[in-house]
């Protein structure tokens, strides 16, 4: 399975392992040396003429990627993948509601219809679609003191629901570690922003905040224990 970053104009192509995926990582360099070969020319333009070509570097390196069907990485290809290795077992979640009140606590099993609601709010800013490239600032790095190899992504602009993504997998067996989303809706019916974590057979985390024209602010957080 491929999926796209960018940065700077780098393409990337990753592999994830969840437990049914492979995650390797590879470097193609040609956008870079085009970004880098246009920001010579610039040098002696103004800093609005050196942002246009960085502007078209990374529309480039957009294009190139979705004419080679690279696309970013998939959330519901992702919790698609993690259903198939979840499925048929007996899972039984601790279900924390926080209030202000206090803190409600159930048991809830973990069948296909409380996974795929769970899910549905993340897969709801999947950004995979070949329209969506170019539109997120990309990095990445590793970190030898966590063990860890960050994948994030921010949006350019504040229109767009999905803000922020970040991605943690393990350095040595490349299994994803945590997904975590940063949303946001605002139009003429109030705002709504949500802070979506999900750490593989730990907990699903739900923060939801909802202003209404004319309505007192609602803030909502739900979590979802798998030790149970």
């Amino acid at each position: 399975m491929q999926y796209y970053g960018q940065k700077t104009g780098v393409l990337l192509h990753l592999y994830f392992k969840t437990p049914v995926m492979s995650f390797n990582i590879k470097y193609y360099l040609f956008i870079y040396l085009l970004f880098l070969l246009l920001s010579c020319k610039e040098t002696q333009n103004s800093g609005s003429d050196s942002r246009k070509v960085q502007d078209t570097a990374a529309a480039q390196g957009a294009e190139t990627a979705a004419a080679e069907g690279e696309t970013y990485f998939s959330i519901k290809g992702y919790f698609t993948d993690q259903w198939r290795y979840k499925r048929g077992d007996p899972y039984t979640l601790l279900k924390l509601v926080y209030g202000t009140a206090g803190t409600d606590s159930t048991y809830v099993v973990l069948d296909s219809t409380l996974w795929f609601s769970l899910c549905s709010r993340f897969n709801a800013a999947d950004i995979s679609a070949p329209a969506f490239l170019g539109k997120y600032r990309f990095d990445m790095f590793e970190d030898r003191g966590t063990e860890m190899t960050y994948l994030h992504y921010e949006a350019k602009t504040p229109e767009l629901f999905l803000q922020k993504m970040d991605i943690a997998a393990n350095i040595y067996n490349n299994m994803v570690r945590t997904i975590y989303l940063e949303t946001k809706k605002e139009d003429g019916s109030g705002l709504v922003t949500q802070k979506l974590q999900y750490i593989p057979d730990r907990s699903f985390q739900i923060q939801e905040y909802v202003k209404r024209p004319g309505a007192a602010a609602q803030n909502m957080h739900v979590e979802y224990l798998f030790k149970y």
